[in-house]
């Protein structure tokens, strides 16, 4: 009974403790429970979609003339095969006649297969019907992600157009498929019903290509992982290479998680570094509070308690505020998950509810709690030191902060007599800012690694991380005519003029047994993507890769490796060079020309990207091309506002996060301030009224106060920058490694690195400011007394 009416009055009398460690233990449970539910919820949402709509382990996209049955066969017959199953989509794509898609009046950048829909065979959820509807007479279902990318909504168009004809679909729906789900991915499909879908087959043969989709699915009580598998079926029938893509579940999947768990390990560093500071608010608190009630509990000391009952009465206080906090931040992370999930889900295609795990509730509290116990008995066990006739008599000593580092203001007379004093304080209880300098190293380390994130996230670099030139123009020929680009490149060199121009092609090699996307430049000097390590490719026997290619096959700089195209002969090429891209996962390398001929003879770089001096001039100047060049073996596109859509995804929810934390953190600084502003007052009270007796006005007071917090953030600042310079990239490059980009370099700005230490330290001298009005309330008798 005794230690429960101790334990209230400790609460009662350390009013700003409690409120402050309570609140930080709120937010850090809150936001843990939050992101960890909504990442492992995102992943187990994939795996429910894919198993109700029976997805096939893998699926290869067959154009007609690839159309191969004894390769079917072979596949069907390998050891680790259950079944193939054979569904067909339609293309609208022509090599001789200009095919536009339009979606919302948007024209799309690339061909979107339609297919019919059996819900029989393949249901998906769909957004406001029942997955067993199908799409009524003249109307299509589209891949829910399309809302986002095209703001299209029900009763919206998809219009094809090709020579005279105009095909009008009404959007009726939108569905959920893990393979056409993600921004990230560029495999879609419509939805259509049986009429319309026999109606697309009798149009025009030149242009409606009828695909086969090879579904392949594997045994059920198959052990071995994917890797292995893949490995089996392309020694036996090259399954990797049949058709004109082929892809595996794991791929997708983790190409629709992949923003997910980009936006996810980001923050979930900065979680930890969040719970980082709130153990060191906690020590500090405990240290402060035994310092301040030295005498308490030598009391306590006297009167029977043991050297454990009073270490119990302190670790139970501060144990009971985090215990309340938490348990408010599980319930606070119901309402928070779905802000959360909205955020980290955009991107995904997902129609999907968020909820929290309750095994990531339960684990988490748990551990949260276990580490505050922890740390609260290793911070406060040296109470179990105290004498009592000593703490009785007014003999303490400093059982934490000692007051060792005595300095003289003489010494410091060069500057203003305000901020001497300020720096005599700091020196001469340097130990007790200790935990203000590590707190805000931290706190400014985590604004300036989102400053980082949020300067090299726009849309421009995006576009640039997926594999696209800084450019904007891009034309495509479906056969390339060498008169026909010169003509072009005249026409636009006089209405404009062109800063950079340059050819480029891709196609699907294999390296190493790994099918891999495969490109090529006429210049690679011009390119604005830049190689992380060696160079880019000069001789047709050399070829750049990324680092997830490299860690695929074993493979490091200056070692050869063996390259086909579909099953024809391999050839020996060098590794030249290591670059970075989040296209195709990563599984993305470059060759030159020629040496992608030595495999493929019929390949040539058959589009050209124009980067013009006036960029404004950009959408009149495709207008003029389309009008002048009215050709169908061209195809004329605004690169930066068809492409943007895709960046924008991505963009908007990285800026989000970025601006989240730092907001985040500003606040931080706010509750941290208040605690340990009113902890140094309570103990300097008798200071300050000697002071005030001596002459010193309460502005004056208030000022020097404030000054030693403002000096300590400013050297913390200083501190943290050389962290970041030294910590920060290599920090984003692990958590954007699991998207190909291995290499993340910020550039030293104003924005991303003294910015957020002029926030902080502005904050922090408006908040210490602030708190110490506290100084006119009371008058000097009786501070003295005090």
């Amino acid at each position: 009974m005794a230690t429960i009416k101790l334990i209230k009055a400790f609460l009662k009398k350390q009013k700003v403790y409690a409120i402050s460690i309570f609140i930080l233990t709120l937010i850090i449970s809150a936001s843990f429970i939050s992101i960890c539910s909504v990442l492992i919820d995102g992943s187990q949402h994939f795996d429910t979609i894919n198993e109700n709509s029976n997805s096939p382990d893998f699926i290869n996209w067959v154009t007609p003339q690839d159309y191969d049955e004894d390769k079917i066969n072979t596949i069907e017959s390998n050891e680790y095969v259950d079944s193939v199953e054979k569904t067909q989509s339609i293309s609208f794509y022509s090599d001789k006649v200009t095919v536009s898609i339009f979606i919302n009046g948007e024209k799309t950048g690339h061909s979107i297969p339609f297919r019919l829909y059996e819900p029989n065979k393949h249901s998906y959820v769909l957004e406001t019907k029942d997955s067993s509807y199908t799409p009524s007479q003249g109307k299509v279902f589209l891949p829910y992600i399309y809302k986002e990318l095209y703001d299209c909504e029900v009763g919206d168009y998809i219009t094809i157009e090709y020579r005279d004809v105009e095909l009008k679909y009404e959007v009726e729906e939108f569905y959920e498929h893990p393979f056409s789900s993600s921004s990230m991915l560029g495999f879609k499909e419509i939805l259509v019903n049986e009429d319309d879908f026999e109606d697309m087959k009798e149009l025009d043969d030149d242009v409606v290509i009828l695909n086969t989709s090879l579904y392949t699915y594997l045994k059920d009580d198959t052990s071995e992982d994917t890797t292995t598998i893949l490995r089996s079926l392309n020694k036996e029938s090259d399954i990797e290479n049949y058709g004109d893509f082929a892809y595996s579940l794991e791929f997708f999947k983790q190409g629709s998680l992949i923003l997910l768990q980009i936006i996810s390990v980001i923050l979930l560093i900065f979680i930890a570094i969040l719970f980082g500071i709130v153990l060191l608010v906690i020590n500090y608190a405990i240290k402060s509070s035994i310092e301040r009630d030295y005498s308490t509990f030598g009391v306590l000391k006297a009167l029977g308690f043991t050297g454990n009952q009073v270490l119990k009465i302190v670790v139970t206080h501060y144990v009971l505020i985090s215990c309340v906090g938490i348990l408010c931040g599980v319930v606070c992370s119901f309402g928070l998950v779905t802000f959360v999930g909205n955020i980290l889900m955009s991107g995904t295609g997902f129609i999907y509810q968020t909820h929290i795990n309750l095994a990531v509730l339960i684990f988490g509290a748990v551990g949260i709690v276990i580490f505050i116990v922890l740390l609260s008995i290793l911070a406060a066990r040296k109470v179990k030191k105290i004498s009592p006739v000593q703490a009785i008599g007014k003999g303490k000593a400093p059982v934490y902060f000692s007051n060792h580092l005595n300095v003289s203001i003489d010494k410091l007379s060069f500057l203003p007599f305000t901020l001497r004093l300020s720096l005599k304080q700091i020196i001469t209880n340097l130990r007790q800012y200790v935990a203000i300098i590590l707190m805000s190293v931290f706190l400014i380390f985590s604004m300036i690694t989102m400053m980082n994130v949020k300067q090299e996230f726009t849309e421009k670099n995006v576009l640039k991380l997926v594999g696209v030139q800084d450019a904007d123009i891009w034309i495509r020929y479906k056969e390339y005519d060498d008169k026909m680009n010169d003509e072009i490149l005249s026409f636009i060199e006089k209405e404009d003029g062109i800063e950079n121009e340059f050819m480029e092609g891709n196609t699907y090699l294999t390296i190493e047994n790994l099918r891999v996307f495969s490109a090529s430049m006429n210049n690679y000097d011009t390119s604005t993507i830049q190689p992380v390590e060696g160079r880019w490719p000069k001789y047709k026997n050399e070829v750049s890769i990324t680092k997830v290619v490299a860690d695929s096959i074993d493979k490091e700089l200056g070692d050869t490796v063996m390259m086909r195209y579909k099953d024809g002969e391999e050839k020996e090429y060098v590794i030249c060079g290591y670059h970075q891209t989040m296209n195709e996962l990563g599984k993305y390398i470059f060759l030159s020309e020629e040496g992608i001929q030595q495999l493929d003879e019929s390949y040539e770089e058959n589009s050209v990207s124009i980067d013009l001096k006036d960029e404004s001039k950009t959408n009149e100047l495709v207008d003029k091309l389309k009008d002048t060049f009215n050709d169908d073996n061209i195809d004329v596109v605004n690169l930066q506002e068809n492409m943007g859509f895709q960046s924008e995804v991505v963009v908007g929810a990285v800026q989000s996060v970025a601006n989240g934390v730092n907001i985040f953190a500003i606040g931080l600084v706010a509750i941290v301030v208040l605690l340990i502003s009113s902890i140094c007052m309570e103990r300097e009270k008798m200071d300050l009224g000697v002071m005030r007796a001596q002459g010193f006005t309460v502005r004056q007071l208030r000022m020097m106060f404030t000054l030693r917090f403002t000096t300590v953030v400013l050297v913390s600042g200083v501190v943290s920058l050389f962290i970041s310079l030294l910590v920060s990239d290599w920090l984003l490059s692990q958590a954007l490694s699991i998207a190909g980009v291995s290499h993340f370099s910020s550039e030293i700005g104003f924005e991303n690195t003294f910015l957020p230490i002029l926030l902080i330290t502005g904050f922090i001298f408006v908040f210490s400011y602030v708190v110490t009005r506290k100084i006119k309330k009371v008058n000097v008798v009786k501070l003295i007394k005090e």
